[in-house]
């Protein structure tokens, strides 16, 4: 099967790239020690034992950040090539409820403006957003760059951008839906926030403090008389989870920490035990144990049911997907399990949040 996925490389690129069998090889175990591709022995059409690869879901992710990093690489150089032109445009400024494409909801909420957008934008140039802002990504995938990274967004992606952050945005042509949520400086004064003390762009990545942020999708979708008071305090845990997640910067963090949620995350159907993480990072497990709160901001369980969590919000929107296929391939025992832990979390049940969501 090398030499097949030899030739189709060399012909598919118009013969400007060929890749030898003996560096084809070695990448593929990689791909495959990644669980990015999966490998079958078959029969070929000339009745010959082969050995063939299909991507798994994992490496058809991967694949789709690559193509992305390709696209970054497009806008910077579209972008340079901007910038280094005297006649450039002034860098457009958004105010709060206007984003690219069509907004099929826009609710005022106290100084918080909620926005359900369909993208309708390939390319969009440097620009910045007045208010400081929370963005997800529903549907599709897209990418975020600033002047110092860019971010790659699948669906299910939380992106937090400070006021007046210069950003440009790129994606596929299809369709994209985002989740948005914008904070005005009277709502900041009001509960003493300073936004100015979070990162000017970040990804969020704390399972829990996802889910508080679709908890504020729920409320919003429900948007009844007690959705304004439900989605303040909400987004006071958001706001304070993240400040008490910045002050352990990645530079002052124990290298195991980012090492242990890799575990935790690519394992969370059949979590290792406290031992095996203790072992596998050389540490004590007492130390585990009494350290993962500091830097997780709750224990063990709560984390790894978090991620559960979350990865079935993706799959709530597959509406061939069954309750119990969705627990099942979460890690859930059963469908009540998941229900219990779903509404622990989230407040209503699978069902309901579907509802509202799709």
């Amino acid at each position: 099967m090398g030499p097949g996925i030899s030739q189709t490389i060399h012909a598919g690129s118009g013969e400007v790239l060929q890749v030898e069998t003996g560096s084809l090889y070695p990448a593929l175990h990689r791909l495959e020690r990644k669980k990015w591709i999966k490998s079958e022995w078959t029969v070929s059409e000339n009745n010959q034992k082969v050995k063939s690869y299909q991507p798994t879901a994992a490496g058809k992710k991967q694949l789709g950040a690559e193509r992305f990093n390709w696209e970054k690489k497009r806008g910077w150089l579209y972008i340079a090539e901007e910038l280094n032109n005297p006649e450039v445009r002034a860098m457009n400024s958004l105010p709060a409820g206007q984003f690219y494409g069509q907004t099929n909801q826009k609710l005022e909420l106290n100084g918080l403006t909620v926005t359900d957008t369909e993208y309708s934008y390939v390319f969009i140039d440097w620009h910045y957003h007045e208010h400081s802002h929370f963005e997800l990504t529903m549907r599709g995938e897209t990418c975020a760059g600033n002047r110092r990274e860019t971010f790659y967004c699948a669906a299910d992606t939380l992106l937090f951008h400070n006021c007046k952050e210069p950003h440009y945005n790129v994606k596929p042509a299809g369709t994209t839906r985002g989740f948005q949520l914008e904070i005005a400086p009277d709502w900041s004064r009001q509960f003493d926030q300073n936004l100015q003390a979070l990162p000017d762009s970040t990804k969020v990545l704390h399972p829990g403090v996802k889910l508080l942020f679709y908890n504020i999708y729920k409320e919003s979708k429900l948007a009844d008389d007690v959705s304004a008071l439900s989605i303040d305090a909400l987004l006071l845990n958001m706001l304070t989870a993240m400040r008490g997640l910045a002050g352990h910067a990645e530079s002052h963090r124990p290298a195991w920490v980012k090492t242990m949620d890799e575990m935790l995350r690519e394992n969370f159907l059949e979590p290792p035990s406290l031992q095996t993480i203790a072992t596998e990072l050389n540490l004590h497990w007492a130390h585990l144990s009494r350290e993962f709160p500091r830097y997780f901001r709750c224990n063990f369980g709560a984390y790894i049911r978090q991620i559960r969590i979350e990865k079935s919000l993706a799959l709530l929107r597959d509406k061939d997907l069954s309750l119990t296929d969705i627990a099942l391939q979460c890690g859930f025992a059963d469908q009540s399990h998941f229900i219990r832990c779903f509404r622990e979390f989230l407040g209503v049940t699978p069902k309901a949040f579907r509802k509202l969501s799709l």
